[in-house]
């Protein structure tokens, strides 16, 4: 009798390890599959970024697009105020380029610029560029993106001091350069994040005198391929 029980336990240890070990092989198999879908996936979405830059930064294409930051400036003068509480630099700059080789872009952009800061709430000082630029970018498979550029134009500043407004016209020199990642989400489709050193240099008309403002910013830019 006591070998019929050992014997039957036996039998039920062994259906127990056969089962643990039918749900491990189980077990390991959907990991397997799992990992293989996922990697698939990666690879597929990899595969079509790719072919959507290659459409994308093709030669000849035509792409335009618009680009807007935010950030900050230093002046090369004091401009007489104390206590500034607020102190930013914005841009918008819509934009036109050819693909004059595969991954390279030239063209022009309109760049409007602007500083605006704020002392003792209620000082102000105000300045404004709107310049046309030459630009040339370098988009890469990666989806790193360079770009330099420099143009000119005409501006203004102005200065508000307990309530008296004082405006001041230039024509000055805008200047930048930037680095960043590019993502391609269509074949005609491109979002950029860039961070930008950028310059300007004015000279007033009406007295002999210059100056320049200077800083970085964030700027981010979609461009769409006109083909």
């Amino acid at each position: 009798m006591w070998l019929k029980v050992f014997t039957m336990h036996q039998n039920y240890l062994t259906r127990k390890v056969i089962s643990l070990d039918f749900f491990l092989f189980f077990f390991f198999l959907l990991l397997l599959s799992t990992s293989a879908l996922s990697q698939q996936d990666s690879t597929y979405l990899f595969d079509e970024e790719q072919r959507n830059y290659l459409h994308f930064s093709r030669q000849g294409n035509v792409i335009t697009g618009l680009d807007f930051g935010i950030g900050l400036g230093v002046r090369n003068q004091n401009i007489n105020f104390e206590s500034a509480t607020a102190i930013v630099d914005f841009n918008v700059s819509p934009k036109v380029g050819y693909f004059i080789t595969n991954g390279v872009v030239t063209g022009v952009d309109f760049d409007y610029f602007g500083s605006v800061a704020t002392f003792n709430f209620q000082n102000e000082y105000r300045f404004l560029l709107k310049s046309y630029n030459l630009y040339l970018q370098y988009y890469s498979p990666s989806g790193f993106t360079a770009e330099i550029s420099g143009g000119y134009g005409n501006g203004s500043e102005k200065f508000v001091t307990n309530g008296s407004e004082n405006i001041v016209k230039f024509e000055g020199y805008r200047y930048g350069l930037a680095v960043g990642i590019s993502n391609y989400w269509s074949k005609k489709l491109a979002f950029s994040i860039l961070l930008r050193y950028a310059g300007s240099q004015g000279s007033y008309k009406e007295i002999e005198e210059s100056f320049f403002i200077n800083g970085l910013s964030i700027n981010a830019g979609v461009t769409i391929g006109l083909y």
